[in-house]
């Protein structure tokens, strides 16, 4: 453990040493406390910053790299490294009675091409040496002399305000913790369905469980309901979206639910539903659908923007309807135009036809008028359950269904179908009403 503790500091260390800490700024929100943040350039620029007391104490530090929110990743260490430096500098002068600041390594972006004979292979542990000895030379000659205030350059700019998730680790550090409000608490959200579990459902029956499960009723305002979907837009990255997907049926389960028992609900259906961020997965198709959605919703922005008047696409969080609470739709976009109204988007790039044309997916379905061939999506397929369940969620007049493959697209335009939903959407009540609620209040199926 020390061995990697030790190799752990020398590699910040040599980033510090080798340029890549750069743009360092320093804040005083108050007298006593210092926000300092920089750069760390290795691959993708990193922003780390630490908030340390002037007594150099560090309260706090914070990297958004994968290792950064524990504080303790390389590139705070680097930041450290830079501040410590610059503290023992500050108080030195040269010959000329300047601070001798150019001793600390000269900032980089690139590392450009050179000669063998060019480079510097010079260890890291040899590079601290050499620092450590260039700055004890000069403060040597300066050992009696009082250290002023830091004089970092103070940015010119504000620090801007954190968001929710950067400042996130303060709702469980005291004394900080005293004075953090969650956002979900702030602005109007509801409690999400998870609250309805109780230990006193725990050890009921089956039939004691669905009588208290019949005095519940789940409602929500729209007002609430414009929160969330203003507050969830980037669906999966966003905690808030898995939070109130949690124990609602949402569209992509919709045919799933209408076509499993109740008397023997699927467990895996169940535990998707109930824990959507637990039960989520990520497979070599899932992964390509995601990487190319967003370029296919760009093409079919520009090819509808010539053709349609004042043509928007806007991107959806979680929307939830009054009418059906207890239901819930994400659509990859909400669609406006003056000629055709208000619709939703939704794209598909499936990993299994990425080759083919997209007529050959199993979701379009051939139809022939006037002995012209044409493609449409077929009314048994889990996508049709899905797109239906959009347009009545989001009270949009048409659905614009998208298939992607790397050789052609499906574009389809459709409209809601009331007789379909009306099944559904029963179907799907009856399944939150004696299974979901069941697990959301008592974990039936899962103890």
């Amino acid at each position: 453990m020390e061995e990697m503790r030790a190799y752990k500091g020398l590699e910040a260390h040599n980033q510090f040493t080798s340029g890549w800490v750069k743009d360092v700024e320093v804040a005083h929100p108050t007298n006593n406390i210092s926000v300092v943040k920089g750069r760390s350039i290795r691959q993708a620029a990193t922003r780390p910053w630490i908030i340390a007391e002037n007594s150099g104490k560090v309260v706090s530090a914070n990297c958004d790299c994968k290792a950064g929110l524990g504080g303790t990743c390389t590139h705070v260490s680097a930041l450290l490294f830079m501040v410590e430096a610059s503290v023992r500098i500050r108080g030195t002068k040269t010959v000329t009675q300047e601070k001798a600041y150019w001793l600390l390594p000269s900032s980089i972006s690139t590392v450009p091409f050179a000669p063998v004979s060019d480079i510097d292979f010079t260890s890291a542990s040899r590079k601290r040496q050499l620092l450590d000895s260039a700055i004890s030379s000069v403060s040597d000659e300066n050992s009696n002399q009082q250290f002023p205030t830091p004089t970092f350059p103070v940015a010119k700019r504000k620090i801007p305000p954190p968001t929710e998730s950067e400042i996130a680790f303060f709702f469980i550090t005291s004394p900080y913790n005293e004075d953090y409000v969650p956002l979900s608490l702030q602005k109007g959200f509801p409690k999400p369905l998870t609250e309805l579990r109780s230990d006193r459902f725990l050890q009921m029956s089956h039939e004691e469980l669905i009588g208290e499960c019949k005095k519940i009723e789940v409602t929500i305002t729209q007002g609430e309901a414009d929160v969330i979907e203003q507050h969830t837009k980037s669906q999966a990255d966003c905690k808030l979206w898995f939070r109130y997907r949690s124990g609602r049926v949402t569209a992509s389960r919709m045919k799933a639910v209408c076509h499993t028992k109740i008397s023997k609900p699927s467990a895996s259906l169940v535990k998707a539903i109930c824990y959507p961020e637990i039960a989520k997965f990520q497979t070599k198709a899932t992964a390509y659908g995601c990487q190319h959605e967003k370029k296919a919703r760009e093409e079919y922005s520009a090819h509808m923007f010539f053709n349609h008047d004042n043509f928007t696409v806007e991107e959806s969080g979680l929307v939830i309807n009054p009418a059906f609470p207890h239901i819930g739709a994400s659509p990859d976009g909400i669609i406006n135009c003056n000629c055709c109204g208000r619709g939703v988007l939704e794209v598909k790039c499936p990993f299994c036809v990425k080759e083919s044309t997209a007529e050959e997916h199993e979701c379009l379905v051939s139809d022939k008028e006037s002995g012209k061939e044409t493609f449409r999506l077929s009314k048994r397929h889990q996508y049709y359950y899905q797109v239906q369940t959009q347009l009545f969620v989001c009270q949009t007049e048409y659905c614009d269904f998208l298939v992607c493959t790397e050789k052609n697209f499906h574009l389809e335009r459709i409209t809601p179908d009331a007789e379909f939903w009306k099944s559904v959407e029963k179907q799907a009540t009856n399944f939150f009403r004696n299974v979901v609620l069941l697990e959301l209040t008592g974990q039936f199926y899962s103890r």
